[in-house]
């Protein structure tokens, strides 16, 4: 009788369950609703630049994915903004002690950007790993097939790039976790002219 109720009860919340999420007004902000269940993009392409590489004083390598509302977007249209490209996985100690700190920079400076690159997992479970750590102001994108890492030169986690608004990329810093200071001094890498 109880697992019946139960059984009635979900299938209720599901017809429901779409008219209160759409009547949550639309400039909720993601720290009222952390990551919002939102899943990751996805890359697709890697874009080829004679110039790019990924070391220090090099045009960053360019890649581009599909956003989770359907818009395609490459590194190269965060020009303008101090980037942060954050190289990272579920299962990284260290990343799960620094993504809150590059959540909050990103949430507390509007010319910060960190794009999350996440090794070969799922969007659910990123999803599910964002939303555990109410993470909402990292754009994280889903390196299914790992190309993204082995052309970045990525091989230990956390690794992360500080790209200035030109593009170019300002530092690098493998291992981690960063503190705030250190997140603070990486950002600073990129705006010092």
């Amino acid at each position: 009788m109880l697992v019946a109720a139960a059984i009635v009860g979900a299938a209720a919340l599901s017809l429901v369950w779409p008219r209160v999420t759409a009547a949550l007004p639309s400039d909720a902000s993601s720290a009222a609703r952390p990551y919002a269940g939102i899943p990751a993009g996805v890359i697709g392409r890697q874009i080829d630049d004679p110039g790019s590489a990924p070391r220090i004083g090099s045009p960053v390598p360019d890649f581009e994915w599909a956003t989770p509302d359907g818009r395609v977007l490459r590194l190269a249209d965060l020009r303008g903004k101090t980037l942060i490209v954050d190289f990272w996985a579920t299962w990284c100690v260290p990343c799960r002690e620094e993504m809150p700190r590059l959540d909050a920079a990103a949430r507390a400076d509007p010319d910060l950007v960190v794009v999350a690159v996440d090794l070969q997992e799922d969007a659910a479970t990123v999803t599910s790993f964002l939303g555990e750590l109410g993470l909402g102001a990292l754009r994280p994108v889903l390196d299914t097939d790992g190309e993204t890492f082995r052309r970045w030169g990525v091989y230990n986690l956390p690794t992360n790039f500080v790209v200035d608004a030109d593009g170019i990329i300002r530092d690098r810093v493998v291992g981690g976790p960063m503190t705030d200071d250190d997140i603070r001094a990486f950002v600073a890498k990129a705006r010092t002219p």
